[in-house]
């Protein structure tokens, strides 16, 4: 078996996770866009228009996706710090052109709302957002994370910073309140679990049935965000 290829099943779950960032937003999105109207209806400024998705966009994005986990996967003096430069650009191409294609063959399910989504960085912070469409009203979702880097070698950490709709930062339990008002014990499991999930990454990732790569650095740079990683025995 190639060794690209258990990277490529962890890469193909990072990207789950992201989608699962999505999900616990917008379903917070539908459901609290009613109040608090002039937040709502603001456009946070980090929020641009979303990469339309041609054909050299699609090929860059391809070109993308099968990099990233052969970069990872590359043989490594165990141990050893390396680094890798994750230009936002790029992602966003992947966003814009392989996101949806890639979803509907993990079985995940996007809203029909979902018009764009974009990767940012703004104020210190990695941003995923997405535009919604309800009832020909747009309306900006997104979250926000932070960065924790690892002292004298520690494995760093993504915490989520907060979620929000428009400028209007929502808080958890309001979307979990507004689930059981609706008698929807399922959709509040369904949040708390993917709350867990991202609520506090560590980033640590099996990489093949020997090695395992640990991020213990994030540095958000103008237009990219360079992680300085180390390639471990299991």
């Amino acid at each position: 078996m190639s060794r690209t290829q258990p990277a490529r099943g962890k890469a193909k779950r990072v990207g789950r996770w992201l989608l699962r960032i999505f999900s616990l937003v917008m379903l917070g999105a539908l459901g609290l866009a009613l109040w608090a109207w002039w937040m709502v209806e603001s456009t946070p400024a980090y929020w641009f228009p979303p990469i339309k998705p041609t054909e050299r966009v699609a090929q860059q994005a391809a070109a993308f996706e099968k990099w990233l986990p052969e970069r990872f996967s590359e043989v490594r003096p165990y141990g050893e710090p390396w680094q890798i430069a994750i230009e936002t650009d790029a992602v966003n191409e992947w966003l814009a052109a392989r996101m949806g294609k890639w979803a509907a063959n993990q079985g995940i399910g996007l809203p029909e709302q979902l018009e764009g989504t974009v990767f940012t960085l703004h104020g210190g912070r990695l941003i995923v957002a997405g535009m919604l469409n309800q009832d020909g009203k747009q309306r900006v979702v997104s979250a926000a994370f932070k960065a924790y880097n690892g002292e004298a070698g520690d494995v760093a950490e993504l915490r989520l910073d907060g979620m929000y709709v428009g400028k209007l930062r929502v808080p958890l339990e309001a979307v979990l309140d507004l689930g059981e008002r609706f008698d929807d014990p399922e959709k509040v499991r369904r949040i708390r679990a993917v709350h867990e999930q991202v609520e506090r990454v560590t980033l640590d990732f099996e990489l093949d049935e020997v090695r395992r790569v640990q991020i213990t650095n994030v540095a958000l740079q103008e237009g990219k965000v360079v992680l300085t990683c180390r390639t471990v025995l299991r």
